[in-house]
């Protein structure tokens, strides 16, 4: 029989409350052949997610109708295997609510423990010493390429990719050496919206961690500009780890320094490669379209509540 998930916003509802619903389906499900397992609370969000088999999804969402009559607002069908891993594979207490592995007595499993970004920073482009908008276009596509500055965010150092390049283009010399000493100019601002939910998981005392593509030799150059990086739980650089996504070894790096569940882990990215080895890794992709999208997102699991914060709504993404 398929197994669903629910989504409920309940704001204001208190745990007793809670289990006596839940205690209401269990009585009501036979009724249409539908059986609930567990559920879990994400009190201060006011989100409650209930796992059940059922035949359909309106068998599942009959019996809140039926029982209690607090009816989801998103039922989606998810794989056991996947969601077992993801959600812990906790136990649950006398009442139906899932317990946090390892926590206190009948601590609450909220159901998510970390979220793993990528996408921190926008970028500018580099101009006045390149040439106009098509000339660095131009250049960027046969001279500087992004195969080129890969190279660099796997560990080659800036000297030696800025010779050999030299060595293949000499007429392209000047601007080659521009692009390099000139990098800094195009580090744009911070994408305000993301930098915002950050701000808003970390005060929720969810763990955060980034995991990037960049230089060793250049990333401190943007640590010391935006400060917002210092909210992260941990940083994992492809430069100075001499690999770079979607390599998988760059993931585990993460996972074995900072002793991370992948299963238990939502990764947030735009590249189609790197979510795809990030699903096969047990994660829990998120593809980024932007600020005002990923907080729908991370409201929906739950883990932020209320209103977009003033300017975190995508529009002044850079």
């Amino acid at each position: 029989m398929p197994l669903y998930m629910d989504i409920h916003t309940i704001e204001g509802l208190t745990l007793e409350a809670l289990a006596k619903a839940h205690a209401a389906d269990v009585a009501t499900q036979g009724n249409y052949g539908v059986e609930y397992v567990k559920y879990w609370v994400n009190q201060e969000s006011g989100k409650v997610f209930c796992l059940c088999h059922a035949p359909t999804p309106d068998a599942a969402r009959a019996v809140h109708a039926n029982s209690h009559g607090i009816v989801a607002e998103k039922i989606i069908e998810v794989d056991p295997e996947l969601l077992d891993g993801f959600m812990g594979g906790v136990g649950v207490n006398a009442e139906g609510a899932a317990l946090l592995p390892g926590g206190k007595d009948n601590q609450r499993d909220t159901g998510i423990r970390s979220v793993m970004f990528t996408d921190i920073v926008g970028s500018t482009e580099l101009t006045q010493a390149i040439g106009d908008e098509a000339a660095m276009e131009a250049f960027l596509a046969t001279v500087c390429t992004p195969e080129w500055n890969a190279r660099q965010d796997a560990g080659r150092p800036w000297a030696d990719a800025v010779a050999s390049l030299v060595r293949e283009f000499p007429a392209e010399r000047e601007r080659i050496v521009a692009f390099h000493e000139r990098w800094p100019e195009t580090l744009g601002g911070p994408i305000e919206g993301t930098v915002a939910i950050l701000g808003e998981l970390r005060a929720h005392g969810m763990p955060i961690y980034a995991l990037s593509n960049w230089s060793a030799e250049t990333f401190p150059v943007a640590r010391a500009r935006y400060p917002f990086l210092g909210l992260f739980d941990g940083i994992v650089i492809s430069g100075e780890e001499r690999l770079a996504k979607p390599d998988s070894r760059l993931f585990r790096i993460l996972f074995e320094r900072f002793q991370l569940n992948p299963r238990s882990t939502i990764f947030v990215d735009d590249g189609e490669p790197n979510i795809a080895v990030a699903a096969e890794l047990g994660m829990l992709p998120l593809r980024f379209m932007g600020p005002a999208a990923l907080r729908a997102d991370l409201r929906t699991l739950g883990l932020l509540g209320g209103p977009a914060a003033s300017g975190a709504d995508g529009s002044d993404q850079t």
